[in-house]
Order: structure tokens, then sequence, then C-alpha cells
């Protein structure tokens, strides 16, 4: 899709969907993954349940700094597209694979530290005896995960989408078959899971790899260095430097939500094992269809970007304006389906039908609907400042949002006044209203000021 494209459909809400389904896809094809442990592992018991769930927590709380970074690649390729510089682009490839070889190696090892002081997180006896072992074997996928989202985003903000959903969506199917395979056929048991995940990963980033090796359009991307100038980042340290400029504080957004997630889980683990079994079903069905908002975060992402790279200041507006809009629409839509089947839902990973699993479940899902308009709002927001270059402030309202207001509220609420794990999850609602307000607000100001300067 080229930019004549792109000004002739004047960033249409056509435009935008075709551009984030594909995205939209694939990442639900990331949380099936999730699922589908989770289904799995719910076969095994609550306790089970409950070390896999803060277990990823932990996981990706740790790496999502990581996360965050890959993900701003697909917007800075926009600007660098819209600014028709091939040779940038090329340098900014090298400076994705850098940060993702780099970075994930140490976060690797941090994840190996907190398997080994695993006792910090104060889960009960029996989710500490087993949950350590399953950290580390994911720990392992954080090299193979970081670089298939930076390769990823780098063909995304190409507006080549396809490659990521197909190879996603292939990832749901193998993940499935391997679960069962290692947790029964090789006698693995809650481990096989994490095995499962660690195999599905790397062939994830293989075949990206490869895809993008074997297009002659990304021909361009591939430079003549040296393994001891690429160490040294030499050939493309000015692209490197500008990617950590963009991909640094969006990696500090995606960490401060992430964490704030990860330590509600740790909240509620250490209410009890059914608390901690809870927050692990209802989060996963409420990231399913939060998956939709990224999409339209990283189409907006992408439209701002590449509009800004054109110097095209109505066509910023009317991306940014367009993503909020279709957002709305769907999580408008989850939050009354949330609501509305909060009994069928929850009841999929319900172990033995445990009543008091269930209703803990379905009291979270009903809150994750109510939450569900502000989660979308604030993620688009995210996007398209960061379209447009603006990622400084938005960090600081995320770093408000979720440890000023979401975290502390919740420790008061859930543990202080004793009204447990919904306490804490009506905290973590009032945290997204803020962000969600405040980096509207902040996007829709910054616009006007743009177009006052041009």
């Amino acid at each position: 899709m080229s930019l004549a494209t792109l000004n002739t459909h004047k960033y249409s809400y056509g435009l935008i969907f075709k551009l984030a389904l594909p995205i939209i896809i694939g990442q639900v094809g990331n949380v099936l993954m999730g699922l589908t442990d989770t289904f799995f592992v719910s076969k095994l018991g609550v306790i089970e349940i409950a070390a896999s769930g803060i277990g990823n927590s932990v996981f990706f709380t740790t790496i999502v700094i990581c996360i965050g970074m890959m993900v701003a690649g697909s917007s800075v390729v926009a600007e660098a597209l819209g600014n028709k510089d091939p040779e940038r682009v090329g340098k900014l490839y090298h400076s994705v694979v850098w940060c993702g070889v780099m970075f994930g190696l140490v976060m690797n090892l941090v994840v190996l530290f907190l398997s080994f002081n695993f006792h910090w997180f104060q889960q009960t006896a029996q989710v500490n005896d087993i949950a350590p072992t399953y950290l580390n074997i994911l720990g392992l996928s954080v090299v193979p995960l970081t670089l298939f989202i930076g390769l990823k985003n780098m063909s995304d903000g190409h507006e080549d989408t396809t490659p990521g959903l197909l190879i996603s969506l292939a990832a749901v199917v193998l993940n499935a078959l391997l679960n069962p395979l290692f947790i029964w056929t090789f006698n693995l048991g809650f481990n096989g899971s994490a095995w499962a995940t660690l195999v599905t990963r790397i062939c994830m980033v293989l075949a990206i790899w490869y895809y993008l090796r074997s297009n002659k359009k990304y021909s361009v991307w591939r430079h003549a260095i040296t393994f001891k100038d690429w160490l040294k980042a030499q050939p493309f340290r000015k692209e490197l430097n500008d990617f950590l400029r963009i991909g640094l504080p969006s990696g500090l957004q995606f960490f401060f939500e992430i964490a704030a997630f990860g330590g509600a889980a740790a909240m509620m683990g250490n209410i009890s094992v059914v608390a901690g079994a809870s927050h692990v079903v209802a989060i996963q069905l409420a990231a399913l269809t939060y998956m939709a908002a990224t999409g339209f975060s990283v189409a907006g992402s992408i439209l701002t970007g590449n509009a800004r790279g054109a110097g095209d200041m109505q066509g910023i507006l009317l991306a940014g304006r367009r993503s909020l809009i279709m957002v709305t629409v769907w999580m408008g839509f989850t939050c009354i389906c949330f609501i509305a089947f909060s009994q069928e839902l929850t009841t999929l990973f319900n172990h033995k039908h445990e009543p008091e699993l269930q209703q803990y479940a379905e009291n979270l899902l009903v809150i994750a609907g109510f939450f569900q308009l502000a989660d979308g709002l604030q993620c688009v927001g995210l996007g398209i400042l960061r379209g447009i270059g603006d990622t400084r402030v938005p960090t600081w309202i995320t770093l408000i949002a979720y440890w000023v207001i979401g975290l502390p509220l919740g420790w008061i609420l859930g543990r202080t006044l004793g009204y447990g794990g919904e306490g804490i999850w009506w905290a973590l609602c009032a945290g997204l209203c803020f962000a969600a307000l405040a980096l509207n607000v902040r996007f829709f100001g910054l616009v006007k000021f743009l177009k006052k300067q041009s």
C-alpha cells in the first residue's frame, strides 16, 4: 500500500481496518497460545493454574520493556517510509535485531535470577514449589520472542502484515499440538506447557527471519556488516539511537502497565490460591479482546507516523480520531459480552467445576467488562502518540496511572479495606480511566499545537 493510496483514501475507516485486521488476528493468535496453555494446565488442577499465572506474570513483567521497544519498530519504519528513505529503514532493521538480541539476553538472566528467588512473590507453598522451574524454562524463550516481535513490527511498518498473521496462527496450532505431547506423552507434567511455548517461539522467529531473508523486497535491509562491527553497532549507530529514543519510553509504558497487572496477580495470589487462579482466568479473557485494541493502536501508529513523515497534519488528526472511534465501538461491544456472558466464558477454564473459582472469576470478568473502554482508549492513545514521536509525557502518564493510582489503590481496597480481588480490579479500572483521559487530551492538544506551528 503506497503513500499515494493513503492520501487518496484520506485515512478512512476502511484503511485503518485493513491495516489493523491482520495485526489483530496475529495478536489474537498470541493470546490464544496463552489460553491454550491455560486450558491444558487447567486439566492438572487449581494449583497449576495459579502457578502458571504468576509464572507468566513474572515473565512478561520482566521482559515487557523489550516487547515495548520492539513494537516501536512499526512507527519508526513508517516515518522513514514517509520520508522515502529506504537506506534508513535498512539500518533500523539492524538496530531492531541488535536490541532484540542484546536486551533479550540481559532479560533472560534477570528471569533466571527471579526464578531462584521466587519466594519474594509470597505465593502459597504449593505454588512456590512448582512455579520456579516453569519460569526458568520460559526464560529461555526471551530472545526468540523479542526478535519475532521486532521483525514482525518491521514488516508491519512496511505495511506487509500478512506474514506475521500467518506465522502467529500457525504457532497457535503448533502450541496446541505440543502441549499435550510434552505434558502427557513425554510425561513432563506441568512444565511440559512451558517447553511447548519455548519450542513454538523458536519456530516463530525462524519463520519470520526466513521470510524476510528470502523476500527480494527486503534486500535493501541487508548490508555487509562484519560481526565485530555489528556488535559495536558502528554502521547503524545513529539509527540505533533514534530507535532507542522512541523504543525505550515505549518499553517503559508497556512495563508500567504490565508490571501493574503483574503486581495485581501477586496480590491476588497472596490472598488465596482461588483468587490467583480466578485472576488468571479473567485476565486471559480480557487480554483476548484487548488484542483488537492493540491492532487499532498499531494501525493508528503506522498511519500517524506515515503522515508525520509526509508532513500531513490533517492526516495525523484523521488517523488518530478514527482509530479511537473504532476501538470505542469494539471495546463497547466486548464490555456487553463480558457482563452478559460472564458465567459461560469462565466455565471454559473451571477445573472440575469448582463453585468458588467459578463465582470469583465471574465477578472479576464483570469488572473487566467495565474497564474495556478505558483500556482500549489508552492503548490507542499511546499508539497514535508514538506515531508522532511523542513518548516522554505518555510515559509519565502511564507511570502515574498504574503506580500512583492503580496499585496503591488496589492495596488499600483489596488488602487494607478487605474488598479482596474485586477491590484490586476496581483500582486497576480507576488507573486505566485516568490513562485513557490524559493520553487522549495530550494527543488532541499536541495535534492542535503542531497545526498552528506548521
